[in-house]
């Protein structure tokens, strides 16, 4: 974490933005830039032009097809929620699991803000792991 945008995406090569299913959208604010590399599974968010997360889409959705590289920390796609407390330990933070009347179905998450990087799990609903979010 913490590359500027110019040497991550140089890291991929010339074409990296022209690229079929690469995106690269600024947010509201124009403080965040993000990357959507639809067709592998990842998201990178920049924040003050540093790499601030990287996101692994496990489970196809959002436009996203699933990511199939390794995962972090010894991490397993099929996983269930107890399965990742016993390989991790406790989490530091949970929550989702429940509706939002304005976002919907909310699924279930943990977060490991001790662990360099910090590590975000979606949970599904039915097991396995949906996204993981590194930070």
């Amino acid at each position: 974490m913490g590359q500027e945008e110019q040497v991550v995406t140089n890291i991929f090569g010339e074409d990296f933005i022209s690229g079929s299913g690469v995106s690269r959208d600024v947010g509201p604010l124009g403080d965040r830039v993000y990357y959507s590399l639809v067709n592998d599974g990842i998201e990178l968010i920049f924040s003050d032009n540093r790499l601030a997360q990287i996101t692994l889409h496990i489970k196809p959705g959002d436009d996203f097809r699933s990511y199939d590289g390794n995962l972090p920390a010894g991490l397993s796609n099929e996983m269930y929620f107890d399965e990742v407390v016993g390989l991790l330990g406790s989490p530091d933070v949970s929550g989702g699991g429940n509706d939002d009347p304005l976002l919907g179905r909310i699924y279930p998450w943990i977060k490991y803000e001790n662990m360099c990087p910090k590590i975000h799990i979606e949970m599904g609903f039915k097991g396995g792991i949906e996204r993981i979010s590194l930070s």
